[in-house]
């Protein structure tokens, strides 16, 4: 299993990713590729509209 990445980029402290993400070197150093941020994001709010806090 790959390393986890702590997304952060969707505004919440507490999200981490073991899949669809891709480290990348680029001319200007490492990069992370997300797969599809849309859906993504989508999941990410459906987990939190349905889920008691």
């Amino acid at each position: 299993m790959s390393d986890l990445l702590h997304y952060q980029s969707c505004g919440l402290a507490n999200v981490w990713l073991c899949n669809g993400f891709e480290n990348k070197q680029t001319p200007y150093g490492e990069a992370v590729s997300i797969a599809d941020v849309e859906g993504l994001h989508k999941a990410i709010g459906l987990f939190i509209l349905n889920h008691e806090h």
